[in-house]
């Protein structure tokens, strides 16, 4: 029960986690922002799967971070040759009834 509230409470505050993402200046602790950011939108896009409730423009304000992570992710590959995991590269899918979409990984 602890994990599900400490869960609810990650997705909820995904806009933090990117944030701190986008503007960290550590460049070795951006990895890392990365995946506690992408994390945080796994959690909330599983919220939001489970819920009645219409987010379209969450939805698709979670749809533009994720491209922008994989767009920081990849800007830090080319210009310091960073070898590390990222993570994987998502794109939206709308296939959940109702219209809503959800982030699942490439090629599924």
């Amino acid at each position: 029960m602890e994990a599900a509230i400490h869960q609810s409470s990650i997705g909820k505050n995904w806009k933090d986690f990117y944030k701190a993402a986008l503007f960290e200046d550590d460049n070795t602790r951006i990895p890392q922002r990365i995946a506690e950011a992408e994390g945080a939108l796994a959690a909330r896009a599983m919220e939001l799967t489970y819920t009645d409730q219409d987010e379209v423009q969450e939805h698709r304000a979670m749809e533009n971070a994720w491209y922008f992570l994989r767009v920081l992710g990849s800007t830090l590959v080319a210009e310091q040759g960073y070898n590390g995991f990222v993570g994987p590269a998502r794109r939206p899918s709308s296939d959940l009834p109702g219209g809503k979409s959800r982030l699942v990984a490439a090629g599924k």
